[in-house]
């Protein structure tokens, strides 16, 4: 529907495949093609990977259920469903006002994001990634012909022994509360206001290498410190009111210090390990390994560099952001069946089809195996309990929970059948993909010799490289990633506007095209903090003092750890507890009775509990990682 005028009749899905691609479009984001891959490395794969999939099944697919069954219940959106289905004005309201502010806020930053990415979109046409791997191909025979083995082997033995203590290093460091090391790290940084040096950390690493001097400094270039000086030995004066005040801090302090020599100790053997690897190498191949490194981390630098100038300039994020956010206007002022399901009847299978053709040169990579292992291979090891709590939160944001995207598109259908079926069949295609987006980065990312753990910047920076490194076809498989990351973004950006201008259609009969173009233009006026957030020139200059992270990082943190959950919450405790019967009735009818059971004791229970959970873990009320110390 071009317009919607006063009276006209409200928007409806062309089919049920229409509503499922639409549906699955606005789950399948970034959340799936740049979160979800992030996170996974840096909560160690696998058993992550497992945990997320649980939730998925047990939280995240009943919720989904409710949302949609209170959308086609109401055929109206969030906020007016709650008084359309009881009847009344009532305070249930409140949620659909969650739901609306949650897609406000998501969508103010998510523009931005989408906007680096079609940045990176056109730098990949013009192959920007050559001159930067030509430059760093030159310096690298450079550093070849001028720098002596002993330097290439302390400079390949320091990377390889810095990646392999890694795993050991964290098991060890989970012999100690996470509490413990928060007060020593509040510990640490008194130490070093007042100039002092810690010196248990001294005395642990002069004695794990105590007699060994010489090779100390050969693998690292560097001389073993020699005994710290009287004013290095000034007494700390503790002003940190947060563990000053505590009367066993003398004795927590002493626990987290008898595992010094323990942590030194394995990095020391890392170290030796390497060394002696490298010291075994003919001169040949020690050169190529060095060449290669010094390349390839030439290459990061530039890349590194190339994202944080436009991250870091607003003007150029603002721009890229308007684009994005005047495509999705155009596809949501269209209408429903014209505009949304058309869109993601294109967007959709082309969509997958890329990530299959990333998939397949994934799988002719060397890394495949190994990404395949990091994925689905648990390993407790590599997990912390705060990785639950992300993996939870995390089925929320990808499945687009929480804010009301799911009972507004709920809304567009008059089927009452195939709740449980179309709930599953949108989750699935979600996960599926958020599994695949893993399997096309992965062995790229270790066929290519970066790390998986490199959190947000594994899209931008990490993939870049590799692309760079691949030579002739990098700069189409370049075109075709970040090509996909903003047809991902997309789908659920249409989502996000949808949820907000659909207020005004149903509750005051704005025209469509009216409700589409306002909120799409006061949306982005809202982004522009975000867009300018990391600009040195940024006028908010406070705001990242005052709340100790920037104006982008705190509207993704105010959503994606409050609004979500909080809306989860409530839509989970109405459907199994408020909305009235007889709607439930007719939403499960033709679905199997024990089944429709497990799904409201779900939502009566399991859901609430396990989100609850999640709120008092990030309002301090509880602290997840030292409750499951023990288990962990």
């Amino acid at each position: 529907m071009a317009d919607q005028p006063q009276g006209e009749q409200r928007g409806q899905w062309g089919s049920k495949f229409g509503f499922i691609l639409a549906a699955a479009g606005s789950a399948v984001g970034l959340g799936n093609i740049w979160k979800f891959p992030y996170i996974t490395g840096e909560n160690g794969g696998g058993l992550f990977v497992l945990i997320y999939l649980f939730f998925i099944a047990i939280v995240g697919v009943p919720i989904m259920m409710a949302e949609i069954a209170i959308g086609r219940s109401a055929q109206k959106q969030p906020v007016v469903a709650f008084e359309k289905l009881q009847g009344k004005k009532t305070a249930w309201t409140a949620v659909g006002w969650i739901g609306m502010l949650a897609g406000f806020v998501i969508l103010s930053y998510y523009i931005v994001v989408a906007g680096w990415a079609m940045d990176f979109t056109l730098k990949s046409v013009t192959n920007f990634t050559s001159p930067i791997h030509d430059s760093a191909e030159t310096s690298g025979r450079e550093y070849r012909a001028t720098t002596t083995q002993d330097e290439m082997i302390g400079l390949l033995a320091g990377i390889e022994a810095e990646r392999e203590w890694r795993d050991p290093l964290a098991l060890a460091h989970r012999q100690v509360r996470p509490s413990i090391w928060e007060d020593y790290d509040l510990y640490q940084a008194g130490l070093t206001a007042a100039g002092a040096i810690n010196i248990a950390k001294h005395d642990a690493f002069i004695q794990a290498w105590s007699g060994q001097g010489e090779l100390y400094q050969t693998i690292t270039g560097a001389v073993l410190p020699g005994s710290p000086s009287e004013e290095q030995l000034a007494l700390l004066a503790l002003t940190d009111s947060r563990i000053r005040d505590k009367s066993d801090l003398s004795e927590r302090l002493k626990h987290a210090e008898d595992h010094f020599l323990e942590f030194e100790e394995i990095k020391r053997d890392q170290l030796i390990n390497a060394f002696n690897k490298y010291s075994t190498m003919s001169p040949v191949d020690i050169r190529d390994a060095a060449e290669d490194t010094t390349r390839r981390n030439l290459i990061f630098d530039s890349v590194q560099n190339a994202f944080v100038e436009v991250a870091s300039d607003g003007w150029t994020a603002t721009f890229w952001a308007a684009i994005f956010m005047l495509i999705t206007v155009l596809i949501v002022s269209i209408g429903v069946g014209s505009g949304i399901e058309k869109t993601c009847r294109i967007l959709m299978p082309t969509l997958f089809g890329l990530i299959l053709v990333m998939v397949l040169f994934g799988a002719s990579r060397s890394g495949f195996g190994e990404a395949l292992s990091f994925v689905f291979k648990p390993d407790p090891s590599k997990l912390q309990p705060s990785g639950i709590l992300e993996a939870l939160g995390h089925a929320f944001f990808t499945l687009s929970l929480g804010m009301g995207a799911m009972i507004t598109y709920g809304s567009y259908q008059k089927s009452k059948d195939g709740l449980g079926s179309q709930s599953l069949i949108i989750a699935g295609l979600d996960t599926g993909i958020a599994l695949l987006a893993c399997m096309m980065m992965f062995p790229i990312i270790f066929s290519y010799g970066q790390e998986p753990s490199a959190g947000p910047g594994l899209v931008f920076m990490s993939m870049p490289l590799a692309f760079a490194e691949i030579g002739a076809g990098g700069i189409l498989l370049s075109i075709l990633f970040f090509g996909l990351v903003v047809f991902a973004a997309l789908t659920s950006a249409i989502s996000l506007l949808e949820v907000v201008a659909s207020y005004f259609i149903d509750k005051y009969d704005w025209s469509r095209r009216k409700a589409a173009w306002v909120f799409g233009g006061v949306i982005f006026l809202f982004a522009l903090p975000s867009a300018f957030a990391m600009d040195p020139d940024f006028i908010m200059v406070g705001w990242e003092a005052s709340f100790g992270m920037n104006f982008f990082d705190t509207m993704d943190y105010l959503a994606s750890n409050w609004l979500l959950p909080l809306g989860g919450l409530f839509i989970a405790i109405y459907a199994g507890w408020v909305m009235p019967q007889r709607l439930i009735n007719a939403e499960v009818e033709g679905l199997d009775g024990t089944l429709a059971k497990l799904w409201l004791l779900a939502l009566k229970t399991i859901v609430p509990a396990s989100v609850m959970v999640v709120l008092a873990d990030k309002a301090g009320i509880i602290d997840v990682n030292d409750l499951l110390f023990a288990w962990f």
